[in-house]
């Protein structure tokens, strides 16, 4: 029997997806119904009508191949009529317009001790999240979890990874590791954490801001 092996917040949406290939979504009883089929690689996003996925080292668009000049991207999101894309090859967070026109871009391949002035470098980031003007970003080659905004006045450095980075609020990020869920206080910078028991992933209702969690 397939199981769920990921959950994705979409808008105002989250959905669940199983190793079979079936695509589910949260209903408003608190419960995921199958909804249909996706065949992908890393990531999707879903905006409306419109499917966006991850395959062959290109991001599609209801079937159709996006030509962004990515090398290997892993992580797509859409916010605020953004599109974002994490390239881990390239070592770059990429943000587009509505039209899908390059407009920022953040990073650069390289060890945390390069670091100088307004650059910023990562080696094989994972995930990434974003929330008004600050961004976090797993850099999973440092070691470190990056919290930054769009102007880069503000770096933070958190000394945690793990295959999952959101915003709870403004001033918390939630780092999935394993079992354990750290929680990073930016205005305390400090870091607590939370072990969970069995649990494959999570995501935070976008109405509630309750944990939703995915488990064995």
């Amino acid at each position: 029997m397939s199981k769920k092996v990921l959950l994705k917040t979409c808008e105002d949406k989250i959905f669940s997806w199983a190793s079979d290939g079936s695509l589910y979504i949260l209903n408003d009883e608190n419960r995921f119904e199958k909804i249909s089929e996706l065949d992908f690689e890393y990531d999707f996003f879903i905006k409306g009508e419109d499917i966006y996925i991850i395959k062959d080292r290109d991001v599609y668009l209801n079937g159709e191949k996006m030509n962004l000049g990515l090398d290997f991207p892993v992580r797509i999101m859409i916010k605020d009529n953004e599109f974002l894309v994490l390239d881990q090859e390239s070592a770059i967070l990429k943000i587009y317009n509505s039209n899908f026109k390059e407009i920022e871009v953040y990073g650069e391949r390289g060890i945390e001790e390069l670091e100088k002035g307004e650059e910023l470098y990562f080696m094989l980031p994972l995930d990434f999240d974003i929330m008004k003007d600050k961004i976090a970003i797993i850099d999973t080659g440092n070691r470190r979890t990056v919290i930054f905004n769009r102007e880069l006045d503000i770096i933070k450095r958190y000394p945690v990874v793990g295959k999952k980075v959101r915003f709870y609020d403004k001033n918390t990020v939630l780092v999935l590791f394993s079992e354990t869920i750290y929680k990073i206080d930016l205005n305390e910078n400090k870091i607590y954490e939370t072990r969970y028991e069995n649990i494959i992933d999570f995501s935070i209702h976008p109405k509630t801001k309750e944990l939703i969690f995915l488990k064995e």
